[in-house]
């Protein structure tokens, strides 16, 4: 029971984290493309560009939800390419979204990007694109169920297109489309006003040689050239207000990062100095206690040899006083050998004194024998030998 309880634990738990994944996919998509649709409703055109091209980039990532928001994205970048009066990459955008919208049968993003794609075609007098596409978005609104809000203008534009590729190739236009055509020169939108009054004044130069509407439509393509620059200089100025601030906020937090910067500079640097001045120090103290370790080390050696001194000292007094008593003993002894010289001399003197008596005395006694008279001088000599 314990194990079936952890088993779906695991699993709800699993579960919950795969939602908890997958969910911020879709929801981070979405409030990217809210806040480029955002920006780019109140004018700030640079902006809704990057959120634009970051929700086209995220799409990559989201194969599923591509579907839903790429088209959108580029569409609404080709939007203000087409405001900017940057036709070309409006309609490299367009063309990607109806190349995109083939590929996987999306009929409503098709059907948006051939209608913007007519409108550019107008403008750029390429008229028999202008009519492919105008026909393409007829076809895809009859066979596709569309809103009314969605298909607004679309027959004005097929109009439009029709009529142009008919001059262009200089045919003939039915009634009933001239009459439309007239119709739409007085449409409230300034921008399909022009395009119907321009066609309206070709269309009589090229037949009667009239130039009844030519005059209308030049105050309508200033009109609309006014309104247009007036548009564009409004959102520039916007996004010169705009980045100004984002300059003074950038510069602010330039000021405070610096600021903080030199802050934790200071700090660092404070904190670099006192720890070298430590490390200095320390090393200073181990520096003064190695010398006075080795000056202990040397006054210890210089005691030891000290003492070692003294006592070789009194070794040398003792051996200075033992040679002074030999010195003595010596001197005695040189006294004591000249001493016994002299009497060994004079031991000698005697010895021959002594055998000069007894020759004497052998004299005396032979004489004696003989009847004579001992010498006189016997006494003398017998005085100067014991003398």
């Amino acid at each position: 029971m314990k194990t079936y309880f952890k088993t779906f634990a695991i699993i709800t738990l699993s579960l919950l984290l795969t939602n908890c994944r997958k969910a911020p996919n879709s929801s981070r998509l979405q409030k990217s493309y809210e806040e480029a649709v955002k920006l780019h409703q109140a004018g700030n055109l640079n902006d809704a560009v990057f959120h634009y091209q970051s929700t086209a980039l995220q799409c990559q990532y989201y194969p599923k939800d591509s579907l839903t928001y790429w088209w959108k994205a580029m569409c609404g970048q080709g939007e203000i390419w087409k405001e900017k009066n940057f036709l070309d990459y409006a309609q490299s955008d367009f063309e990607a979204v109806q190349q995109f919208a083939v590929r996987h049968r999306l009929d409503t993003a098709e059907y948006i990007a051939c209608r913007k794609l007519t409108l550019i075609a107008l403008e750029q007098q390429d008229y028999s694109k202008a009519k492919a596409y105008a026909l393409r978005a007829h076809q895809i609104s009859i066979k596709t169920p569309m809103s009314q809000e969605v298909t607004e203008n679309q027959e004005n534009e097929r109009i439009l297109s029709g009529s142009a590729y008919a001059i262009a190739y200089e045919k003939n236009i039915p009634d009933t489309m001239y009459r439309q055509l007239k119709r739409l020169s007085a449409n409230t939108s300034l921008e399909i006003q022009t395009i119907a009054l321009k066609l309206l004044s070709l269309y009589e130069i090229q037949g009667s040689g009239l130039q009844t509407h030519l005059l209308q439509y030049l105050r309508s393509q200033n009109e609309f050239s006014n309104q247009r620059f007036q548009k564009f200089t409004d959102a520039s100025e916007r996004e010169k207000k705009q980045l100004i601030a984002e300059r003074d906020t950038i510069a602010a937090k330039q000021k405070n990062t610096l600021f903080i910067s030199l802050t934790i500079f200071t700090l660092l640097l404070g904190s670099s100095l006192y720890a070298m001045a430590d490390h200095r120090r320390k090393h200073e103290l181990d520096r003064i206690r190695l010398i006075l370790n080795q000056k202990e080390q040397t006054i210890h050696i210089l005691e030891e040899k000290q003492e070692s001194s003294e006592k070789l000292l009194s070794r040398l007094k003792e051996k200075e006083e033992r040679m002074a008593e030999l010195e003595r003993r010596a001197q005695k002894l040189d006294e004591m050998q000249k001493l016994f010289g002299d009497r060994k001399e004079y031991m000698e003197k005697a010895t021959q004194k002594m055998e000069e008596l007894n020759t004497l005395k052998d004299q005396i006694h032979i004489k004696k024998k003989n009847g004579k008279r001992p010498n006189s001088n016997l006494g003398i000599v017998f005085y100067t030998v014991w003398k």
